[in-house]
């Protein structure tokens, strides 16, 4: 039996005797090792494991309730399936909080959904009621899509009028993004600019008017603009919202943006909220890494890195990597214990609200995706290509010489092998010369079954967003042979101006079939316009690939059957493993963050060795 106190087993006794079945009295209490978290318990111990069968998405391994803004809604499950519910005393502050969270929060001109506002409100409250800067912290841990940017403007319009509020709002995002972010606060009612001006003196004199409210910049000006910002914000209260706020986790340390907001958080009174869907990426240290964003790392729930690693990796390898030239440098390796990492969201769960699609609650408010594989026959020409980059590779491999050139080759070749001419590769510039017959687009399949599908969707009035990560070598030799009406968007070289323009007028006109984007267009548009995304490549990472597919299954998505698709070569290694990778860390990112994100395909179960290239490119032996 649950451990319950004395007046719940007095109301376990009446419910035995009244008849019920002990496997239908559910005991409520709050986790002795999480506290503010409901450990959920049949009575009868030996129902446990078929109540966590039937109601695992609700909880996780260790029977705990996901995220306290599911409790109604389970409660109501359970109740039309003939439970019986029992709160123990310990619970009276966690129904205390649920309680307070779940009030309406009134904001003119703005409606939240449930989700939305219990979290606004538990952002707020830290934001008003912290004393130092670890108290006001919040991560808002939200699926793409969910609603982060729209609810931060709301959150800071709320902040700004409040007292004790705050005095400014600092938001910071990519550079392609800075527009949207900005039309979100602006859309709030709030004095929002965007302080890219071409001119440094011109850019700073904006800090100094004080007649904005929001300042919205790309994670560069935080140093470039250090002293002017520091001048601007010190001994005031100043909310920073860090969207798409990984960008500022490094497993190699500290970059210069981040060294930077450390400083500047620490000169003021600030609220930090960073904001991001898919921090894991390939390492649980990112997601501990965020809990360091409100300057204080030694006050971090999940301990320093050491203690981070001492508690959930069964083994470290330290891998040697010779470089081209000679030169050696180290690759760590952690073999992550996938159980234990369950409990990583649940010591972290007062300063932070997971919010996944596939949540209980939240899901029927997302139209969904399909996330399918599409697998593309090798012509004779690929495979001979293969071959030779494989037989190539391996003669560096014995000489000692590096194979990423190798990598790179075999990928951008399964795309689209003309696109090699244009690499500096040395191994592509002996392809160029010794085998230039090989180097011809239609040698891979995968642009003829691109054309014929975006003609189908075409025809059908519907639209697309096609990624390719490269730029150079992928979407702009790519760009002349799409066949439809389309526009083009990549990262550097295209200025934000001219990435804004194509958002906008694939949004604004139907005719343009597709939106041909490097992955400059994984994170932070809104495409909710187009009913299909289509990865020409495969990748690594399963954040990446989320975050790709979320650019059209959004919270105010209005189609129905949106479908993704990924072109994944046949009987090519290197795509298949890639795609092996993504799968894995799927698994990783479920374990750690919480809830399951399940996408419609089925892999071969493999050993993936995403740091080894020649795993990857088929030289194990």
């Amino acid at each position: 039996m649950p451990d319950v106190s004395e007046h719940v087993e007095e109301d376990v006794v009446e419910l035995l005797g009244s008849g019920h079945d002990p496997a239908k009295i559910i005991i409520f209490a709050e986790h002795p090792e999480y506290p503010g978290y409901l450990h959920v318990e049949p009575l009868d111990g030996d129902a446990r494991g078929a109540f966590y069968t039937v109601y695992r998405d609700w909880m996780s391994r260790l029977m705990i309730l996901n995220g306290l803004h599911l409790l109604d809604r389970f409660l109501a499950v359970l109740d039309a399936d003939g439970y019986v519910p029992l709160f123990t005393p310990s619970t009276k502050r966690i129904l205390d909080d649920v309680e307070r969270w779940n009030r309406p929060l009134a904001v003119e001109g703005f409606e939240l959904r449930p989700f939305q506002q219990f979290c606004m409100n538990q952002a707020l409250e830290r934001a008003r009621e912290g004393t130092d800067n670890t108290e006001r912290f919040y991560f808002w841990n939200w699926s793409a899509g969910a609603g982060k940017s729209f609810c931060s403007a709301i959150g800071a319009k709320v902040l700004l009028a409040d007292d004790p509020g705050v005095d400014l709002v600092i938001a910071c995002t990519l550079s392609k993004l800075k527009e949207n972010l900005r039309r979100n606060f602006e859309n709030a009612g709030l004095r929002a600019v965007t302080n890219d001006h071409a001119k440094p003196a011109e850019r700073r004199s904006r800090y100094h008017t004080g007649d904005v409210d929001v300042f919205v910049m790309n994670y560069e000006k935080l140093w470039v603009d250090f002293d002017d910002l520091a001048t601007l914000i010190g001994g005031r209260r100043v909310l920073f919202v860090l969207d798409e706020g990984h960008k500022l986790i490094s497993e190699s340390g500290q970059n210069k943006a981040r060294r930077s907001l450390d400083k500047l958080t620490r000169t003021c009174e600030a609220v930090v909220w960073p904001m991001s869907a898919t921090v894991v990426g390939g390492s649980p240290l990112r997601f501990r890494d965020v809990f360091s964003l409100d300057s204080y790392p030694r006050r971090n729930p999940l301990g320093t890195k050491e203690d981070f690693v001492t508690r959930y990796a069964d083994k470290v390898t330290t891998i040697p990597i010779k470089t081209r030239n000679g030169g050696v440098f180290s690759l760590t390796k952690y073999d992550w214990n996938l159980p234990l990492l369950q409990e990583v969201r649940h010591r972290v769960g007062d300063r932070t609200m997971a919010v996944r699609k596939t949540d209980p609650g939240i899901r029927e408010q997302f139209k969904g995706i399909e996330c399918l594989p599409e697998w593309v026959p090798m012509t004779p020409e690929l495979e001979r290509l293969n071959d030779l980059i494989r037989d190539d590779a391996r003669r560096a491999r014995d000489k000692g010489e590096s194979r990423a050139q190798h990598y790179l080759a075999m990928r951008i070749a399964a795309i689209n092998p003309e696109a090699l001419k244009r690499s500096s590769n040395t191994v592509c510039q002996w392809l160029a010369d010794e085998h230039e017959d090989l180097l011809v687009t239609d040698n891979s399949n995968k642009i003829e079954m691109l054309n014929d599908r975006l003609e189908s969707i075409r025809e059908s009035q519907d639209q697309a967003v096609v990624f390719c990560h490269w730029t150079e070598l992928g979407i702009l030799p790519i760009d002349p042979l799409i066949k439809v009406p389309h526009v083009l968007h990549y990262g550097t070289g295209q200025s934000a101006r001219e990435s804004q323009a194509a958002q906008d007028k694939f949004k604004a006109d139907a005719n343009i079939t597709c939106f041909l984007t490097s992955d400059a267009g994984t994170h932070g548009l809104n495409l909710q316009n187009a009913r299909y995304v289509i990865s020409l490549d495969p990748v690594y990472s399963y954040d990446d690939l989320t975050q790709r597919n979320s650019r059209i299954d959004r919270a105010d998505s209005h189609l129905d059957g949106l479908t993704a698709y990924v072109m994944i070569t046949e009987d090519s290694v290197v795509e298949n493993r890639i795609w092996s990778v993504c799968e894995e860390r799927r698994k990783l990112a479920e374990v750690v963050q919480g809830t399951r994100e399940e996408l419609t395909y089925a892999i071969e179960a493999v050993s993936p060795e995403a740091d080894n290239i020649d795993w990857l490119i088929g030289l194990e032996n």
